[in-house]
């Protein structure tokens, strides 16, 4: 059976997962990090096309991603939106995405659109809740012009919201709690509202103090605390309380739960899901999920 490369591209890492998805049940077979030269990404955009094409042919040479790849990308250029829609032919639904984007301004250059349902009604068949995605097609194009002149082909782009809903779905834990799930790159930090496993919202926002300092900390428990004011005011019921912050080291998590503590949460490690199963070869790291989990998220059809 022939493996999937799924590709997560960071600011300053890009981490590969290669495995196969059948269902509700993901497998992962290799895992790989690999950091990125200072400025080669910024806030998903290719700023140095010549040094992320090196290393993905260095990459195709050891033979650790194959040819065809997916990827999944990250950036405040990328909006979303979710909509709940009556029942819908495909193509009516890509038509309803264009025409909620149609009211930029001018900034926003040529989108591409897509969408993915995150909730079905039972009702008459009904799709229930869609979340829209526009991709400027100058980022989408740069990508696949790195991939194409690595000799490997681009077969399919998700955006981080996406894969991480999609991995988020089979984690038992996070079916019954609200919780805020943070990924933090340096100082960048997408931020996602979760509640009762459902996806509510996401916030991708810049990080001013260091990494690493008491600063840093505590900017991210405020982050986290107007969260949590914004939960309260939305809710009539139950307390946000959880939190999970991804690619943090040790000494800045444990700096992070402590200035957390303060406002009433709880900062844990990404749970296990019994669905996404892997192996881990001698000479490889640790498959942590909560660090591959957009790359993970890729690999699945919804």
């Amino acid at each position: 059976m022939s493996l999937d490369t799924a590709i997560y591209f960071a600011n300053g890492m890009v981490r590969i997962v290669q495995g196969k998805a059948n269902g509700s049940h993901v497998k992962i077979t290799n895992h790989l990090s690999v950091e990125l030269p200072e400025g080669t990404l910024n806030d998903g955009v290719i700023n140095e096309a010549k040094a992320l094409e090196a290393i993905l042919t260095d990459l195709k040479k050891t033979k650790q991603i194959s040819k065809e790849c997916k990827i999944t990308i990250n950036s405040s250029n990328i909006l979303s939106k979710i909509v709940d829609l009556p029942f819908m032919k495909p193509q009516e639904i890509r038509a309803t995405a264009r025409r909620e984007f149609e009211n930029l301004d001018s900034s926003y250059d040529e989108l591409v659109f897509d969408y993915s349902v995150l909730e079905r009604r039972s009702d008459k068949g009904a799709h229930g809740r869609v979340l829209f995605s526009a991709v400027p097609w100058a980022m989408l194009k740069s990508y696949m012009d790195v991939f194409s002149a690595a000799g490997l082909s681009l077969v399919s782009c998700d955006m981080c919201t996406n894969s991480i809903i999609k991995c988020i779905e089979l984690i038992p834990a996070l079916q019954t709690l609200p919780f805020i799930l943070a990924s933090a790159e340096n100082n960048v930090m997408s931020i996602f509202l979760f509640a009762e496993g459902k996806y509510l919202f996401s916030n991708r926002v810049d990080l001013t103090s260091k990494p690493g300092s008491d600063e840093y900390a505590a900017e991210i428990a405020g982050k986290f605390s107007a969260i949590k004011q914004f939960y309260k005011a939305e809710k009539d019921s139950g307390t946000l309380e959880h939190a999970y912050v991804l690619g943090l080291n040790e000494k800045e998590m444990e700096q992070s739960r402590t200035m957390a503590a303060y406002l009433g949460i709880q900062l844990d490690a990404l749970p296990e899901s019994p669905a996404i199963t892997h192996r881990n070869p001698a000479s490889a790291s640790p498959f942590i999920l909560g660090e591959y989990l957009p790359a993970v998220g890729c690999l699945m059809r919804k």
